[in-house]
This record gives structure tokens, sequence and C-alpha cells, in this order.
């Protein structure tokens, strides 16, 4: 009786599937990768678009801060420098303080620009060392404020007139600068909001 017991666990054993490098679960081996998501390619397209149109009409204006904002980004990606969370943020601020500058020292018309040079520069700097609400809050209230002054100069100019093409270009770079700290602000949030909820669940 015992070696029929023995017999009958033995081939019980090694009737159980045992798990080894090649059992692979068939859960796994069915999926298949995701498709992309059709709008992807079509917001991607769209974005291209917007952004030749861009530089088509503001000329100078616009390729100037474009070619900035894309040498900022190789420079936070290749070295320690880069900010966190308001990157997008702080690279359209300097490429706009950038134009500002090159205007200034071609058009040689500092007395009209090195207001908003100090204080993109400043409020950005603050951005870069200390980032948190505050900072993102006041480099937000002044391009904000800067952005409603632009809007309202610009619907006093005929459209193609070179003023025009240069105010687009504000427009569209604080513009840009307004969503990208939103973005940041939403990623600082969630990020500061981790540790406070591990903390609850250790305690829990």
């Amino acid at each position: 009786m015992s070696s029929t017991l023995g017999l009958t666990s033995s081939t019980e054993l090694f009737s159980i599937p045992q798990p080894g490098l090649f059992n692979t679960p068939r859960n796994i081996m069915s999926e298949s990768p995701k498709p992309p998501h059709p709008l992807a390619s079509i917001g991607g397209l769209a974005g291209a678009a917007a952004g030749w149109m861009f530089a088509e009409y503001t000329g100078s204006f616009g390729w100037i801060p474009i070619g900035a904002a894309i040498f900022l980004l190789i420079v936070f990606a290749k070295t320690p420098l880069k900010p966190r969370w308001f990157m997008g943020a702080i690279i359209m601020t300097l490429a706009h303080v950038i134009w500002f500058t090159v205007g200034g020292v071609i058009a040689g018309v500092w007395a009209a620009v090195i207001g908003d040079i100090a204080l993109l520069l400043a409020l950005t700097v603050l951005l870069w060392l200390r980032p948190g609400w505050l900072s993102a809050s006041l480099l937000g209230l002044g391009q904000l404020g800067s952005l409603a002054y632009n809007v309202y100069l610009i619907m006093q100019v005929p459209f193609g007139d070179p003023v025009h093409r240069a105010l687009t270009a504000h427009i569209v770079l604080r513009s840009l600068a307004i969503i990208a700290l939103v973005m940041g602000c939403i990623k600082y949030r969630r990020e500061a909001a981790q540790p406070q909820a591990e903390l609850i669940s250790v305690q829990t």
C-alpha cells in the first residue's frame, strides 16, 4: 500500500509542469505590440507644419530663438546643467532672452529690450536654481503680463508688417513658455507627492 502511494505521489510530482528557462507563459507569447495611436502621427505632422509656418512668416525673428532653443536643448542633454522639472520653460525663456540680446546688439535698441532681458533672465535663473511653486509662479506672471501687452500691440499693426512678424514671434515664444511652465508644475506636483504617498503607505 505504501509503495502504491509512493508511486502515485511520484507520478503526480513529475506530471506537474515545472517553470523553466524556456517555459514562457501563453499570455506573453500571445501579446502583440500595440500599434501607434493614429493621432500621434497627425499631431507630429501638425506640429511640423505649424513650426514651418511660424519660421516662414517670422523669418529671422523666429529662426534666432529656434536655433537658440535647439542649442540649449543639446547643452542640457549632454551636461549636468539640465534643469529639474522646468527644462522646457527655461529653454524657451532663455531662447527668448538670447533673441532679445542679439536684437539689441544688431539693431542698437538696448533701451527697448534691456528691461525684458533683465526681468526674464532673473526669473529664469531663480526657477533654475530654486525650482518650485513660487519661482514658477513669478516667471508665469511675468510672461502672462508681457503676453497680454504683446497681444494688445499686435492688434494695432497690419498683418505682414515687420513689427507684426516680430510680435508674432514674441507671442508664440511666450505662449510656449507658459505651456511648458504648466507642464512643469504638473510634473513637480506629481513627483513631490510620491514621497508623501510612500511615507503614508509605510506608516499604515
